[in-house]
């Protein structure tokens, strides 16, 4: 299935991808600047689709806008493809769109992507992408994960 991004007109494809979760990857973050590091890593962000602007900038606001939108909707879109067979996903991407008052679960995706979440969520698709039958309700970051979310 492709899809146009409506910002960058870029074919995207949505569930076919070479994407493959970076299950080796480690996760650590103190600031928000190395925890957008960790997220570009995570989605394979090329810095050549890194919008360009001609402004002066101060730091903070330029690694904000570093951000490869076409790589992020190609991870984020097979990640959810990959979990929604899960029911114990299935629970806690409802729980975290409800954060927002949202039953969308990609809302809720975007809420485990981030910043409070990100380094147990990670270590929950971990699990599952190199444990996947033993993935359960009872695994530790899956218990940890609910916890933040409650």
């Amino acid at each position: 299935m492709n899809t146009k991004n409506p910002e960058t007109e870029t074919e995207l494809s949505i569930i076919t991808t070479d994407y493959v979760y970076p299950t080796k990857l480690k996760i650590f973050y103190n600031t928000n600047s190395t925890y957008r590091n960790c997220l570009r890593t995570l989605f394979k962000m090329n810095p050549n689709n890194f919008p360009k602007f001609d402004m002066d900038l101060d730091d903070e606001t330029r690694d904000e806008n570093d951000y490869d939108i076409d790589s992020a909707a190609i991870a984020m879109n097979t990640v959810l493809h990959d979990i929604t067979k899960n029911s114990f996903f299935l629970y806690l991407l409802d729980k975290a769109a409800a954060r927002m008052f949202s039953t969308d679960r990609e809302i809720g995706l975007s809420i485990l992507f981030s910043y409070d979440y990100l380094d147990v969520f990670h270590n929950c698709l971990v699990y599952f992408y190199t444990n996947e039958s033993e993935f359960t309700d009872t695994t530790d970051c899956y218990v940890e994960l609910l916890k933040r979310l409650s």
